[in-house]
C-alpha cells in the first residue's frame, strides 16, 4: 500500500493478515515475534474477522511520527473496510514500527 500526500507518494506499508492466535500471543507479548511461518499468514476473508500485522511503514523523514502511525492504521482499516462492498471485517491490528522511506 502506498502513502500519498496530494499527489506525491511519501512512504508504503507492508502488512500481512495473521491468525487470531498469532495475534493475541503478540499483542499479549508487546514484542516483535520473528517466528512468522507461512502458516500465520492468512487471505483477507469475508466470512471471519481479519487480525493484521502491520510489519513496516517506511516514510519520508519529515513524516515520521506518532501521528503518521495512527493515521496508517485508520486509514488501512478504512480502506479494507470499503474495499469490494461490504468489505472486509478488521478485528484488529499490530504494528511494529515506523523507519526511514528509501
Amino acid at each position: 500500500m502506498l502513502i500519498h500526500d496530494r499527489k506525491k507518494t511519501v512512504g508504503c506499508l507492508n502488512y500481512i493478515i495473521i491468525s487470531k492466535d498469532k495475534y493475541l500471543r503478540m499483542k499479549r507479548a508487546r514484542v516483535y515475534d520473528n517466528n512468522l511461518y507461512t502458516i500465520d499468514a492468512l487471505k483477507l476473508g469475508k466470512q471471519h474477522k481479519n487480525y493484521i500485522l502491520i510489519e513496516s511503514v517506511n516514510v519520508e523523514k519529515s513524516y515520521e511520527s506518532k501521528k503518521m502511525a495512527g493515521f496508517v492504521k485508520r486509514r488501512l482499516q478504512i480502506n479494507l473496510r470499503n474495499k469490494e462492498k461490504p468489505g472486509y471485517k478488521i478485528h484488529g491490528i499490530l504494528s511494529v514500527g515506523i523507519s526511514d522511506f528509501e
